[in-house]
């Protein structure tokens, strides 16, 4: 009786674990290869994979993001926050334009085919795209530049991911 007591809390807190790691936002101190960042004035950058026609994850979380610039008083202290859109058929222009219509302060890029592979490896991004279907995990990420290099301080999943967590890590 005892070896099966054990055996279910064994499952019970395992089960646990597998289900809760997407909640739990993960921090890691990876260099990146972000060239879209070699020019920014700040040591701070909020980095999101997304695309325009996202109907999701991508405008709530851009919203998010537009918040903390927007309740933040000293511009001096804003990271730099770059979307970076992720579809195939998109352009740097068109995610300019998506960027900003969020925020003015925020930049836009678009990853061809190449960059984002390399952008893939580094972030560990999983995006598939058939069409105009586009699957990604809708992570955001925090980066600090120390010695001329980019860091992934922290990755925040869609569900954990929040005004008050990211002021909290950024001020």
């Amino acid at each position: 009786m005892l070896k099966s007591s054990f055996m279910v809390l064994l499952l019970c807190l395992l089960l646990g674990i597998i289900f809760g790691l997407p909640f739990v936002p993960l921090e890691s101190n990876r260099t990146v290869e972000a060239p879209f960042l070699e020019h920014s004035g700040s040591d701070k950058a909020v980095v999101f994979f997304g695309f325009s026609h996202c109907g999701g994850v991508c405008p709530t979380t851009l919203l998010i993001l537009k918040s903390l610039l927007d309740n933040t008083t000293r511009q001096s202290q804003w990271p730099q926050v770059v979307f970076v859109d992720i579809d195939e058929n998109s352009s740097t222009q068109q995610a300019q334009t998506h960027a900003r219509s969020y925020h003015n302060a925020f930049s836009g890029v678009h990853a061809n085919a190449e960059s984002l592979a390399q952008l893939s490896r580094d972030f560990g991004l999983n995006i598939q795209q058939n069409g105009e279907q586009i699957r990604h995990q809708g992570r955001t990420y925090l980066l600090a530049r120390s010695q001329q290099q980019w860091r992934i301080v922290k990755a925040y999943n869609p569900e954990t991911f929040d005004f008050k967590t990211l002021q909290d890590e950024l001020y």
